[in-house]
Order: C-alpha cells, then structure tokens, then sequence
C-alpha cells in the first residue's frame, strides 16, 4: 500500500534510525569521494602503469559500491529522500513568495525612519538658530 507524503514525512524524521538506510546512504556518498578520488590519481599517476591500474580497480570498486548502496536504499528510501526534497522545494518556493512583500514593507519602514531622523534633525537646527 503506498503511503501519503504526510506519512512519508512523518517517516523521514525517524530515517536514521534504519540501519539498512544508513548504511546504504553512507555508501552512496563514498563511492563520490572514492570515485573522485580515484579518477584524480589515475591522472596524476597516468606515466605508472601498476599505480594507474591499482587506481583503476579503486574506481571499479567505487561503482560496487553505488550499486550497493542503491541496493540497501532501496525503493522506500528513494521514496523517502524525493519526498524530502520535494518539501523543501516547496518551502522555499513559498519563502521566496513572501519576499517581495517583506521587501515593500521594509522599504516603508526605512522611509519613515528616514523621514523621522529628518525631522527631528530640522527641529534641533531650527531650535538652534532661534
């Protein structure tokens, strides 16, 4: 039975505490630095073909890793990382909404400070000059 994104919501706050998750997440993440890794120091080592190679393998196993990661996230934990993803989206989407508004309202609130200073700064003068 598929669940509704207020339960998969509701699911992502407790994610961490699935083991399986974890380990998946922590593999998938892994294999970009190892991967990247690898790929640095088959170009830095290119003219050592035994380095090149042991780097090539280390790249290869980068890969296993990817899938076994995916493997371990599996279906639900994908379900649960785009419904993540997709709220935060949408807050966003509504944050950025206000910000014209806040943006209008914080320019009247300047004018009117300005405008107070101006005027209390004229009166001190006028005073002053009597």
């Amino acid at each position: 039975m598929a669940k509704s994104p207020k339960q998969m919501k509701e699911d992502f706050l407790v994610w961490w505490k699935d083991i399986k998750l974890l380990i998946g997440l922590a593999l998938v993440v892994l294999n970009f630095v190892l991967g990247f890794y690898a790929k640095v120091m088959m170009v830095v080592n290119i003219k050592d073909p035994f380095y090149w190679k042991v780097w090539v393998g280390v790249y290869a196993i980068s890969w296993l890793m990817l899938f076994a990661g995916i493997y371990l996230l599996g279906f639900e934990g994908v379900k649960l990382i785009k419904a993540n993803i997709k709220h935060n989206v949408k807050k966003t989407i509504s944050d950025a909404r206000k910000l014209p508004q806040k943006s209008v309202n914080y320019g009247r609130k300047l004018h009117k400070k300005s405008v107070s200073k101006i005027k209390s700064t004229s009166k001190f003068v006028m005073n002053g000059v009597k």
